[in-house]
């Protein structure tokens, strides 16, 4: 048995989170650009409801990274963990980091008015 294998705290990610929310980024990005533009003005509304989308998503993380730092623990979920977080945005999701990283291209969609930005994410959630 390898060391790998016997180590039962490792999870195998088919990419790390920060890479699934670049693609989800630079692919609508790219059909945008290239194949067909589905971007309209983005009305007073929209903008309104993308940035407070997206002040939501970076609150919720820097929320969980202070959560962190008070548990002295570690973020990289490789990382053994001193302490169970239960408190503050933890109490209202396993995975608020993944919470925040998901209304980040929400938001965006949202403010750029952007329908292949929403069909990129929508697998992500």
């Amino acid at each position: 048995m390898s060391d790998r294998q016997a180590d039962s705290t490792t999870v195998d990610l088919p990419c790390p989170p920060t890479i699934g929310l670049i693609a989800a980024l630079a692919i609508p990005a790219f059909l945008e650009a290239a194949v067909w533009t589905t971007t309209e003005t983005p009305t007073l509304l929209r903008v309104v409801l993308g940035v407070a989308v997206l002040a939501f998503g970076f609150s919720i993380i820097v929320a969980a990274l202070r959560a962190f730092q008070e548990c002295a623990a570690d973020p990289n979920p490789h990382a053994p963990a001193p302490c169970v977080l239960t408190g503050g945005v933890y109490r209202l999701s396993r995975n608020p980091i993944y919470v925040g990283f998901l209304a980040l291209p929400l938001g965006l969609a949202l403010w750029w008015s952007s329908a292949w930005l929403l069909v990129a994410i929508a697998p992500l959630w």
